[in-house]
């Protein structure tokens, strides 16, 4: 059975485009969030976001565009940028060639536009294309063409954590040897008024204005989430191929774990971390590890009151032995929460940090909850540290806990 490395990263986020750029926007603390320009926000207690800056002529001619969502442009977009940086070429075996895309909510702009011409307009002033547009596997068709991938493809919906999923999957595909190069990761568009409106409604947006501190995963004065919108692609081949090319390999995937703990009221419990403990525990018995050789833990804290505390619970329980000697951090405090966009961009910085042995920090963190002062948060300030292992943990809503585990592959192209 094969190794699957990683081998190609493409970001669109509002600290930058491109892994270069992304990283660099990390590790200087760069702050992404703003208060929203794309609509009026003026009603909501909550007017800010991780909105993204994306002029589409920098990827596409006029003539594509117009058949594209804003997600599907997002994916396309960082697909390309992922292929530049894996120096791959049209010279690839298509059919041995696969694409998967994780998205929560998919192309959520055609549906908003959908409904605002539905409700002032008669039904025939509805646009059938969208149908195609707003399609989530609209994503997966747009990248299969651009590229020419021609073999195994799919689209991921598992909540926020879809983007994860999406690149577990591809992991999958490469061992199983269903493909030589699957190019995976998560996207999310979800700065529209319809859906903006719900979470203000629910009451899990942050009601701090200041878009400086707004977003603070783990810290004690956390007051809700941040929404954002981005998107992370990473290129996956099998170490054979991308040896064969002599290609830059930024780590390799060691395994995955994933279970489900969904409740009847919450979809997914907030409290108990069995599922969650579990699903890290399966991650490392797959990649033949034990805790004690993780180094870093990308961690999901979206700067929620109760699934932040339960994270910190669930990496005290497995790691408890070890915890002085582990980092955690969460790039929520750059970026905001974009649902299945992060758990991808998780991906792309997590593979950063194993290739540069650095450690993002997490922005905005003074002040731990009770009984989590043992753990290392790596506040505002990034780490230089040596990282053979790092653990990716990410929820959805509807219950799924996913972990991935990233390993440093040592004989590397420089």
């Amino acid at each position: 059975m094969d190794k699957a490395v990683i081998t190609g990263i493409g970001v669109i986020s509002s600290i930058g485009f491109g892994v270069n750029n992304f990283w660099d926007g990390l590790i200087n603390q760069k702050n992404g969030i703003r208060k929203i320009t794309r609509f009026d926000t003026s009603i909501y207690p909550c007017q800010l976001a991780s909105e993204v800056d994306f002029n589409s002529s920098l990827f596409f001619e006029d003539e594509e565009t117009w058949m594209m969502s804003r997600s599907t442009q997002f994916v396309t977009a960082a697909s390309m940028l992922a292929w530049k940086d894996a120096e791959l070429d049209s010279k690839h075996d298509a059919l041995r060639s696969g694409v998967v895309v994780g998205t929560a909510l998919g192309s959520m702009d055609i549906f908003d536009l959908y409904f605002s011409v539905f409700n002032k307009q008669d039904y025939e002033s509805i646009n059938p294309l969208y149908i195609g547009l707003g399609n989530n596997n609209a994503g997966v068709g747009s990248i299969a063409k651009k590229l020419g991938l021609k073999g195994y493809n799919l689209t991921v919906s598992s909540g926020c954590n879809s983007g994860l999923v999406a690149v577990c999957a591809g992991y999958e595909a490469i061992i199983r040897d269903y493909a030589d190069i699957v190019i995976c990761g998560g996207v999310e568009t979800p700065l529209f008024p319809s859906l903006f409106t719900v979470y203000n409604i629910a009451k899990t947006l942050t009601r701090n204005s200041d878009s400086v501190t707004a977003s603070k995963p783990y810290d004690r004065s956390r007051d809700g989430f941040v929404v954002g919108e981005g998107c992370a692609m990473v290129v996956l081949e099998s170490l054979k191929h991308a040896q064969k090319r002599d290609a830059k390999i930024y780590a390799e995937i060691a395994g995955f774990g994933m279970t489900n703990d969904a409740t009847k009221l919450n979809m997914f419990d907030h409290h108990d971390i069995t599922g969650s403990t579990q699903a890290f525990n399966i991650a490392l018995s797959r990649s033949d590890i034990m805790p004690e050789d993780v180094d870093y833990i990308s961690g999901h804290a979206s700067s929620a009151k109760a699934l932040d505390k339960k994270e910190s619970a669930v990496i005290k329980n497995v790691f408890a032995d070890n915890l002085r000697e582990i980092s955690i951090s969460s790039i929520k405090g750059n970026i905001g929460h974009s649902f299945a966009a992060t758990s991808g961009l998780q991906v792309a910085a997590t593979s950063m940090a194993v290739f540069s042995d650095t450690v993002p920090p997490t922005l905005n963190f003074k002040e731990p909850d009770d009984g989590f002062e043992n753990i290392d948060y790596t506040p505002n300030i990034p780490k230089k540290r040596p990282i053979q292992h790092a653990a990716i943990n990410a929820y959805g809503l509807g219950g799924n806990n996913s972990v991935l585990i990233l390993r440093k592959f040592l004989d590397r192209k420089a």
